[in-house]
């Protein structure tokens, strides 16, 4: 088309001028938008703010929102920053498109004027209705049908009606409410490729649904739709061969009696029926045949009154024993039950197959969070009858009927919200906590029990005790119910404690849960964990060590205190900079009329710098997670880590696609799960990283009760080829391979032979999750003796020597680094020990009596670092081994007479105390950072869980037998994960100071003292029960005030805990307080104090 043919295009009316978007009539003219040229438009430069918001909604998946990408481009921002209407843009983009196919959207948006009407939106786009692939209107009126004459490339139709009331000038003076005909019909049309039909809130009959009906169907959504019969949907659904997606709301209101036929749906999907007659759900499931991976959703279906025949929940029941399934059914291995207060007491049931992702077994529920790879259905039932409803009457219909179906049941949750949410004095007897019923024993294979709110004493009976109507099957009548049971999960229960008194009535008597795992221990089932979700108020520690007696492991999660969600934080961080940005434009000089209305400094970053930034993202933390307002940076299920982190960016605008595509050590830092095999993500990163040195971590994770040894190597296999094709660029490789009892060995073989065959020229970190032998050990020294860094972690059947991993680490010249995890004690450990000359850093994880002989068995050079993680919930023994270990190790380090440094800190993020010593000369002066490293002689930190440090007797055992009377410097620093602009921040656990105390209650010849970001509250806690010389107790923590009174008090506070430490314990030589919030011209009143040297240090 020539200049004077563009010309007369510009000046030509547009044929959705008049009712897209809810432009008003008008007279156009040229276009003068920036669109010609060089000059980018405006949408590729959008303002910061607006482009954080943008990224935080694919941060949370509001991309999968029809509206999320329309609601960001109508941002009111954008009018705020001169851009012009974007609706123009739109309309100057359907004018450039020519003749390509359209996708329109007409919505009703605006003052009600002709663009909400769907007779008007008909009109405007049946001229340009033969190049529409999408259409969708959304509008309140709409008065007549108009047949639909020529749509061949049509492949989807969305009709939306929203009913007002009240409309004059339509002839409902009486505010009546305004017709809503179906805008177009299908009888007739040629709609060959039509495969998306979805009719909401139409006064329409359902033979002019009906009418669109065409064998390329694919997904059919009606709702509101009063009309529908089961059998006039069977005989539609008989014309949708290929039909994926069913969905039907709010209709069939009426019980058909008559014969009907059956429906094979061998593609269907996901089948949804949503408030709906009950007794018609129940028939149109009966009469469908559905494939085995079908998604099936029941929700808030209502029953009629007296109905007796076939009830929902014997159809779903049916459909779990196979019923209309076409394939063979796969096993259900998850079933939850709840039971919601705004659900007019409708119990829901939920029941998946599915793989158990992310752990080789089912003893954890965070396994059912993740994305369900093949759901066998999900769905709702809301038809048991008012006297009948509860969490358990449903649970007990379900399992009299498909007791057959549920013996592979792995994971049951049972929930009722009103029993969570109401004290007990507060229910009636109406409202008791789910009743227990021997039918629940026909899940013979249940791992996991989740129960909220409450706990069944049941669990520990050897015969049947409820009553039943008829006998129970042979196959599970008799014995403890749920033989394989490893994990209970007890959400928000209360155990009852007679020491508190009336003021404490909890739901659960501790008897009653000492007994239930008492007798399950005695029968020989003992369980693996018992976890209490949201904390166990009433739990004493007396008790909680009687519950480890019959239990190999007791977890308490408690809630997060001062903590936000992932989404208030980035709101907390959108609403700060929006204030700078503010303030930035008001301190500035006015900008000229000329100038870019858009300045966000976004705009101004050169590819290099953007680049740079990007990379800083994807670099993972070779150190613990840092953490913000407590919570990881990235963390949760499906967290995103490496190179997947640049996934959210490369959707944010094209230009940081193309420059994320394009730079290829932005993808050399790859960390993917690859289980079943699929290597497609490992092999995308591989390719876009170029030429560029790789840091790699694979998790390979088995097929979920695979026992063919053969296929597992052979999955393995083509991620193996795939990583070591690019071998020679491996600089860091992470292998976590989680495989089966019966098949590990073979597949650790089978790894073992193909990494020690690839060149590894540029390997310096390697990192293994995985059981191997031996001679995998030594031969793996031998291939890689020029590695630095070398991690290796025990699997639950790891059978590996420890004597053989530490000689192989000590034939490697060039290690520095070295990570012990969770590895075995066995005869094989070596008699003498083991010296790492060259190591800088050691790290030993697992129980105090694991990581007490691995100690043992070590000899390091005086400048390396040795950091001890022990895991929660162990023996008191256990860390009295570990405090022998490291007296011996400070032994062996400096002889008899040694002089100590050491430094205590209670995390945030980690849920521990971290406890530090270093050797020191009488030289050396006291180090103020935040590492205590930096000292001159050996370095060794053991960290606690602080559950567990706060037991006096783990305390006591752990400094039995070291020589604490060597400490001349104590540094007390707050967490280094804590932001620095909260300085009055309390330790996050108060019982950190727990262990604090009996530390400082052992050294009594501190003559150096260094408080670092502590309050000085917690300084005076450490000579307790105390009183100052004015008259009261140091206060424990700060009080509400303003913040100069604050400040002054501090001071007293200072001078009276330094007397009463020089009372105590002897006074210290110097005292360095480093980043206090105190006044200036109060410093000097602690100087004064006899005996001291007091230094501040900013």
């Amino acid at each position: 088309m020539d200049s004077s043919e563009d010309a007369l295009e510009a000046n030509t009316p547009s044929v959705l001028s008049d009712g897209i978007w809810g432009l008003e009539p008008r007279e156009l003219l040229p276009y003068e938008l920036p669109f010609q040229g060089s000059e980018p438009s405006p949408l590729a430069t959008p303002p910061t703010d607006i482009l954080i918001e943008n990224f935080l909604w694919t941060q949370v998946d509001m991309i999968k929102w029809e509206l999320s990408a329309v609601r960001w481009l109508l941002h009111p921002m954008f009018a705020s920053t001169g851009v012009p209407p974007l609706f123009k843009y739109i309309e100057e983009m359907v004018r450039r498109s020519r003749n390509a196919p359209l996708h329109c959207v007409l919505r009703r948006w605006g003052s009600p004027n002709q663009s909400r009407s769907g007779d008007g939106m008909v009109a405007c786009v049946l001229p340009v209705l033969h190049r529409v692939e999408k259409l969708s209107l959304s509008f309140d009126r709409c008065l007549h049908t108009t047949p639909i004459q020529d749509a061949p490339l049509l492949r989807s139709l969305k009709l939306s009606g929203n009913r007002i009331i009240g409309l004059r000038g339509l002839g409902l003076d009486d505010g009546g409410p305004a017709p809503l005909e179906m805008p177009l019909c299908g009888a007739g049309a040629p709609l060959q490729r039509l495969e998306e039909l979805i009719v909401r809130g139409v006064d329409n009959s359902f033979a002019s649904i009906c009418d669109f009906i065409r064998p390329t169907f694919k997904t059919l959504t009606v709702s509101g739709c009063k009309e529908a019969t089961v059998a006039g949907l069977l005989y539609a659904l008989q014309g949708t061969p290929v039909l994926e997606y069913f969905s039907l709301t709010e209709s069939m209101e009426h019980f058909t009696h008559s014969e009907l036929p059956i429906v094979a749906l061998p593609f269907m999907k996901r089948f949804e029926l949503e408030e709906s007659l009950a007794e018609s759900c129940a028939q149109l499931i009966s009469h469908v045949q559905l494939p085995v991976d079908v998604h099936l959703v029941v929700t808030t279906c209502h029953s009629r009154p007296f109905y007796t025949g076939t009830t929902l929940s014997d159809t779903i029941a049916a459909t779990l024993t196979g019923h209309g399934i076409l394939e063979p059914r796969r096993p259900i291995t998850y079933m939850s039950i709840e039971c919601y207060e705004d659900s007019s007491a409708w119990p829901m049931i939920c029941a998946y197959s599915s793989p158990i992702a992310s752990c080789s077994n089912s003893e954890t529920l965070d396994a059912c969070w993740g994305e369900r790879q093949a759901a066998f259905c999900s769905y709702a039932c809301c038809d048991i009858a008012p006297g009948r409803s509860g969490v358990a009457p449903l649970l007990e219909h379900i399992c009299r009927r498909a007791y057959r179906s549920l013996t592979d049941v792995r994971i049951l949750s049972v929930l009722d919200i009103y029993i969570l949410h109401h004290d007990p004095r507060e229910r009636g007897p109406y409202n008791l906590p789910p009743y227990w019923s021997d039918w629940f024993r026909c899940m013979t294979g249940l791992e996991t029990l989740h129960l909220s709110g409450f706990m069944w004493i049941e669990l520990e009976a050897h015969l049947p005790v409820s009553r039943t109507e008829g006998p129970l099957p042979t196959t599970f009548a008799s014995g403890l119910p749920f033989p394989r049971l490893k994990c209970l999960r007890l959400d928000d229960v209360e155990v009852q404690n007679p020491k508190a008194g009336i003021e404490f009535e909890g739901d659960l008597p501790l008897e009653d849960l000492l007994a239930v795992l008492r007798t399950r221990d005695e029968a020989g089932f003992r369980l693996s964990r018992v976890e209490f979700i949201h904390g166990a108020p009433g739990l004493e520690p007396e008790g909680e060590r009687r519950l480890t007696d019959y239990v190999d492991e007791i977890k308490v999660w408690h809630p997060k205190v001062n903590g936000l969600s992932k989404g208030e934080a980035a709101s907390h961080l959108l609403q700060r900079f929006r204030a700078s940005e503010i303030n930035r434009n008001t301190s500035s000089p006015t900008s000229s009329p000329t100038s870019s209305p858009i300045s966000s400094p976004i705009t101004f970053l050169c590819d290099d710098l953007l680049e740079e930034i990007f990379l800083l993202i994807t670099l993972n933390d070779e150190e613990e997670t840092r953490t913000f307002l407590g919570s990881p940076l990235w963390s949760g299920s499906g967290r995103r880590s490496g190179s997947q982190r640049l996934i959210p960016l490369t959707l944010v605008c094209s230009h940081w696609r193309s420059l994320a595509l394009s730079s290829p050590r932005l993808w050399a830092t790859i960390d993917v799960e690859t289980s079943r095999g699929d290597t497609s993500i490992l092999a995308k990163y591989l390719s876009r990283s170029g030429q560029c040195l790789l840091d790699v971590q694979a998790r390979w994770e088995r097929n979920n009760g695979s026992t063919d040894a053969k296929a597992e190597c052979a999955a393995l296999s083509k991620i193996l080829q795939l990583l070591l094709a690019h071998s020679t660029r491996l600089r860091s490789l992470r292998l976590c391979v989680y495989a089966s009892s019966g098949t590990a060995s073979a597949v650790s073989h089978h790894l073992g032979k193909t990494l020690l065959s690839a060149p590894l020229p540029h390997l310096q970190t390697l990192s293994f999750i995985i059981n191997f032998n031996a001679k995998f050990v030594q031969d793996l020294a031998a291939h890689c003796s020029q590695l630095n860094n070398f991690s290796i972690e025990g699997t639950p059947w790891t059978s590996q020597p420890l004597g053989t991993v530490l000689a192989a680490s000590g034939r490697m010249p060039q290690l520095q680094t070295l990570t012990l995890s969770h590895l075995p004690t066995d005869n094989d450990s070596p008699a003498t020990l083991c010296w790492l000359p060259h190591l800088r850093r050691l790290r030993l994880t697992g129980n105090p009596g694991e990581t007490a002989v691995l100690l043992d068995k070590l000899r390091v050079s005086s400048t390396c670092q040795v950091q001890i993680f022990n895991s929660p919930h162990h023996y008191v023994a256990q860390y009295e081994l570990l405090g022998m270990s490291v007296s011996n190790f400070y032994a062996r380090c400096s002889g008899s007479a040694y002089i100590l440094c050491t430094k205590f800190w209670s995390s945030v993020s980690r849920d521990e105390v971290n406890i530090c010593f270093q050797l020191v000369t009488e030289y050396d002066q006291p180090q103020y950072g935040t590492t205590a490293s930096s000292g001159s002689g050996a370095w060794l930190s053991i960290s606690i869980p602080t559950e567990t440090a706060r037991t006096i007797g783990v305390m006591e055992a752990c400094l039995l037998h070291l020589s604490l009377e060597h400490v001349r410097t104590l540094i007390l620093e707050r967490d280094p994960d804590w932001p620095d602009y909260w300085p009055d921040y309390w330790p996050a656990d108060d019982r950190a100071l727990t262990p604090l105390y009996y530390l400082a209650n052992r050294m009594c010849n501190v003559n150096h003292l260094v408080v670092v970001r502590w309050p000085p509250e917690v300084f005076s806690d450490l000579v307790p029960n105390q009183f100052g010389s004015f008259g009261g107790r140091i206060p424990m923590k700060p009080t509400p005030t303003f913040a100069g009174e604050l400040l002054r008090r501090r001071v007293h506070v200072l001078r009276e805990a330094l007397l009463m430490w020089r009372r105590c314990r002897g006074s210290p030589q110097t005292v360095h307080f480093v980043h206090y919030d105190v006044l200036q011209e109060d410093h000097e009143k602690l100087s004064v104090c006899k005996g001291f040297d007091v230094h501040w240090v900013e």
